[in-house]
């Protein structure tokens, strides 16, 4: 027997459900650094603190430790005061010890920086000694921690007395946030001839957060573009100069600049049929932009915009919406001088559905359950049989009005499968009795325990009695 069950909700008092509330979403800010490239000196620093020096021959393949910071480095709106440095090319914000890995911007860490993030090994022969340095300097009256990879090889790549490659790179860590990447000497030696890839940039909380750098095996390492995925990779070789991608330029930097004005993050909470509660989080801004749009991005065009304001509250109430109406918001912090990007992705939210009054007509002529209709398994299997077609069959039959009508297909669905069809609340205040009239059709071919059961309820659907 299976069996499908038409309800509908009465109310005295109009009872709505709230479909979306309490939406949170924190947004990342490396995204948002300012990316810019120089072509500057590679400095190599002396007198430094040696974190590791390699022996033996080709040794620290796996080498990563946490360190303690001489100063707080703020980093994608925290600040840190240790951080985990690799042979692996990348450095990890994270307040444990982060492995090694090939693949940096897919760790577990909560920051990234990578300057050659792939296996790469220190080096100890051929009047080469690899080499993990750090130091602190003053530049324009603020302190700069600097990290140095010296002396650093490919892992994938047998190396001998004729065949070999130098990498050498500095991260620049300021105070105010700011990050530099500076590639020092990268060098062929005797018929080296390595082609590589490598992940270079910055990575936020995920690896949707991203701030990375990229380049095609046909375009030099030194006129990269931004990536747009943690897969996206730098190319570089070691065959005949001149020949893309080739390598960095010794004293090529790479700059990030955090953003001036943070993104603020939302919630949404308190959603009915006219709006809902924004609860606004910003640690910079004076002003807060938003935009309430039913389709296309921030800042798009009226097309889709429903709502489009400024507050200085941090609690904004909306109250102009349409009912049963899917909602994007997206927020923008004003801090005076500057303002920063639109939050993404977008918050969204539906508004709840208002109660209808009598008569109600429904003809289930979309190809999708109606607005504010819902449907819910009773017992049995857990999957819908409930579908919105434009023809039947045993008998054959077209739809009473348009182009589509409901089908429950008990055909297929397994023996004692109930599933209920229910209608938006019904305000029948004043209304002693209600009338239901409708068009059913039932297959010859089925068993005839199938059946259709009509039911109402005035208690917001968690009892249910039948018609009659």
């Amino acid at each position: 027997m299976k069996r499908l069950l038409l309800s509908f909700y009465r109310a005295i008092v109009p009872i709505c459900v709230t479909l979306l509330s309490n939406l949170y979403f924190v947004h990342a800010q490396v995204s948002d650094y300012q990316f810019s490239q120089t072509e500057g000196v590679y400095t190599e620093i002396t007198g430094a603190g040696n974190i590791t020096t390699t022996s033996g021959t080709l040794t620290q393949d796996t080498y990563n430790t946490l360190i303690n910071l001489p100063f707080s480095i703020p980093f994608n709106g925290a600040s840190y005061n240790t951080l985990t440095i690799t042979g692996d090319g990348a450095i990890y914000f994270n307040p444990t010890i982060v492995t090694s890995s090939t693949s940096p911007f897919n760790t577990t860490a909560r920051g990234v920086i990578a300057a050659l993030g792939r296996d790469l090994r220190g080096f100890y022969n051929l009047n080469h000694v690899g080499s993990i340095d750090t130091v602190t300097q003053v530049v324009a009256g603020e302190r700069v921690f600097i990290i140095q990879q010296k002396n650093w090889s490919a892992f994938a790549y047998s190396n001998s007395a004729t065949s070999y490659q130098i990498l050498n790179f500095q991260y620049h860590l300021y105070e105010s946030g700011k990050i530099q990447i500076v590639y020092g000497e990268f060098s062929p030696a005797g018929n080296s001839t390595l082609t590589g890839e490598a992940f270079v940039g910055l990575r936020g909380a995920s690896a949707s957060d991203l701030n990375t750098r990229t380049n095609l095996t046909t375009t030099s390492f030194n006129s990269s573009t931004a990536g747009t995925s943690s897969t996206n990779p730098q190319r570089f070789n070691f065959t005949a100069s001149n020949v893309n991608p080739g390598l960095p330029l010794n004293g090529l930097t790479y700059t990030w600049n955090p953003p001036t004005c943070l993104r603020p993050s939302v919630t949404v909470s308190s959603v009915t049929s006219q709006g809902a509660t924004l609860n606004i989080s910003s640690t910079q801004a004076t002003a807060i932009n938003y935009e309430i749009r039913t389709s296309g991005v921030a800042g798009s065009g009226a097309t889709g915009l429903a709502l489009s304001s400024s507050t200085t509250s941090l609690t904004e109430v909306i109250s102009t919406l349409s009912p049963a109406t899917a909602y994007s918001v997206y927020v923008q912090g004003d801090c005076g001088s500057d303002q920063s990007s639109w939050s993404t992705p977008a918050v969204v939210f539906t508004t709840t559905c208002v109660p209808e009054t009598l008569p109600l007509f429904e003809g289930f002529n979309d190809a999708a359950r109606p607005i504010c209709w819902s449907s819910n398994i009773v017992s049995s299997s857990t999957l819908s049989y409930l579908s919105y077609p434009t023809s039947g069959g045993n008998p054959t039959l077209t739809p009473q009005e348009e182009t589509r009508m409901v089908m429950y297909n008990s055909y297929s669905a397994p023996n004692g499968h109930q599933e209920r069809l229910v209608s938006p609340t019904i305000d029948a205040t004043g209304i002693a009795n209600i009338m239901t009239e409708f068009k059913f059709y039932k297959s010859n071919t089925n068993s005839t325990a199938d059946s259709l059961i009509l039911q109402y309820s005035i208690d917001g659907g968690t009892t249910w009695a039948r018609f009659g």
